[in-house]
Parts: structure tokens; C-alpha cells; sequence
């Protein structure tokens, strides 16, 4: 991929900037969009390798959409920015009791 950046650099930055010139709040949603999908391929290609991982995933979902939504209704920006590394933490403590537990990769 790097022998293409001398390529695809300018075609990009040609791009970036019509879409500005189209729709600047455009521009602000595609790199959010990018970043989503990037850990969301992640993110399900872990999932199928045993339980531990699923329940890793949805303890991680649960506690950042509870810290969104505390921070929201309790108007504390600072959770927002911290959310994804509570919900990181909480999700690893969850996936090590529970390969602890017996939900671990089955062993071949």
C-alpha cells in the first residue's frame, strides 16, 4: 500500500476537497464513518473464536452506551471522551472471568 500513497494522496486530497466545498459538515462524517467501520471489521471477525470474545464484545457495547447515555443526561462531556476506555476495561476484566469461568476457546 505504500507504493500507492505517491498516487493516491493527491486523488484523495482532490476529493476532500470538493466534498468540502459541497457539504463541510460531509467532511467531519466520513473520517467518523471510516473509524466505525474499521472497528467493526475488528470487532466481527473476533467474535465467532469462542464465547469469552462475544461476551467481551457485548460487556464492551453495554458500558459505552451506558456512558454515552450518562453522559448525556448528566451533561458531563468527559465521560464521552473517557467512555471507550472504560467500556475497553470493563470488557477485559469481563472476557478474563469468563475464560476463568470456562468459556475459553475449546482446546483441539
Amino acid at each position: 500500500m505504500d507504493d500507492l500513497d505517491p498516487v493516491l494522496t493527491p486523488v484523495f486530497k482532490r476529493s476532500s476537497h470538493k466534498l468540502e466545498k459541497v457539504n463541510p459538515a460531509l467532511m467531519s462524517i466520513i473520517p467518523g464513518a471510516a473509524l466505525l467501520a474499521a472497528f467493526a471489521a475488528l470487532t466481527f471477525r473476533e467474535i465467532p473464536k469462542s464465547p469469552t470474545h462475544v461476551i467481551a464484545v457485548v460487556v464492551s457495547a453495554i458500558v459505552m452506551s451506558i456512558c454515552l447515555f450518562l453522559s448525556k443526561v448528566l451533561k458531563m462531556p468527559w465521560l464521552k471522551e473517557w467512555g471507550l476506555g472504560i467500556s475497553l476495561l470493563v470488557g477485559l476484566i469481563a472476557a478474563y472471568f469468563a475464560h476463568y469461568a470456562g468459556l475459553g476457546a475449546p482446546e483441539a
